[in-house]
């Protein structure tokens, strides 16, 4: 496993190397970010009000930017305490630890210590509910494994410091899921492999040390053939355009893979730069369609997993 648990490394990763873009464009998402704070401290989504997944996510895009207003950070804790449901899913559990764990780096506790521990057996107990089998969790209490789940279930299992699901049965389950063409189906019903899953699988794969060059190979040809000419990458090969979500987990899976380098990448951040909105955040594809916090994560981490590789874009700000 690594050494330090998955989401941190990322997250150290993607800010740094946001830090490198311009001054300017930072100032206008950290405005886009404030400006999308509703007034009862929570984030909303497409549907409008405000929820635990948008507003967890809403804080990860404001550690990237290393947002410094307190009262940012204090209201976003009073939307939480308030307004989280108990989580209903292993997408909502790793939500809410994500979120708890931004805001006490930043020295806003979210719950007293008796709370937190009620918090943290409810997390457990809907995490029980979605183990599918000894490898993996579903999507629905009642379904097959789904490697998507099985990765936000294993980083949540990281979080609460509980024992992963089997490592041995994960990986078998994670290589069940290849394709001939090397990339990853999420369910055993999937009709084709995905970006998603296969990102999903490599991840998992890299936690339990297991990522081999026999399977790493074949997945960033599969990856890298999800790069359309416009430079951002399909959700599977059948998907009729790119968009930001795919073209960002994309890029993770080719850094874990060690082959981040072998995209276009000049091409991705063209791809990027012309869904990012003057008024401040992303669009998710180039025909449009509504921006949110979710997709400014996105479009943020897109860009700093570029800067990784690219000098500075002079061309933002």
């Amino acid at each position: 496993m690594t050494s330090t648990p998955y989401l941190q490394d990322l997250a150290s990763l993607l800010s740094r190397s946001l830090a490198r873009l311009p001054r300017p464009f930072r100032d206008r998402e950290i405005r886009y970010l404030e400006a999308s704070q509703t007034p009862t401290g929570g984030f909303a989504g497409p549907r409008g009000e405000p929820d635990l997944y948008y507003t967890s996510f809403a804080l990860r895009a404001a550690a990237m930017l290393d947002l410094a207003d307190r009262g940012f950070w204090e209201r976003s804790a009073a939307f939480l305490r308030t307004a989280a449901p108990v989580p209903a899913d292993p997408a909502d559990v790793l939500s809410l630890l994500v979120a708890s764990g931004l805001l006490a780096a930043r020295g806003v506790l979210l719950w007293s210590e008796s709370v937190a521990a009620e918090r943290l057996a409810d997390c457990r107990a809907v995490l029980e509910r979605f183990r599918a089998s000894p490898a993996g969790f579903a999507k629905t209490p009642a379904g097959a494994p789904s490697l998507y789940h099985t990765f936000l279930a294993a980083l949540a299992c990281e979080l609460l410091a509980e024992p992963r699901p089997d490592p041995g049965e994960t990986v078998r389950l994670v290589l069940s899921r290849r394709s001939p063409a090397g990339g990853f189906a999420d369910t055993p019903d999937a009709e084709s492999p995905g970006t998603n899953p296969t990102a999903a699988g490599v991840a998992l794969l890299r936690t339990l040390r297991a990522l081999d060059p026999a399977t790493a190979e074949p997945a960033a040809a599969f990856l890298l053939g999800e790069q359309r000419p416009d430079g951002g990458f399909a959700a599977h090969p059948g998907a009729p355009v790119s968009d930001l979500l795919s073209t960002f987990t994309a890029l993770v899976a080719l850094a874990d893979v060690r082959a981040l380098r072998r995209a276009r990448l000049a091409d991705v951040g063209r791809f990027v730069r012309k869904l990012a909105l003057s008024s401040g955040g992303f669009a998710p594809v180039l025909a449009g369609g509504s921006s949110d916090v979710e997709y400014l994560f996105y479009g943020l981490g897109s860009l700093a997993l570029l800067a990784s590789e690219l000098p500075p874009d002079p061309g933002l700000g």
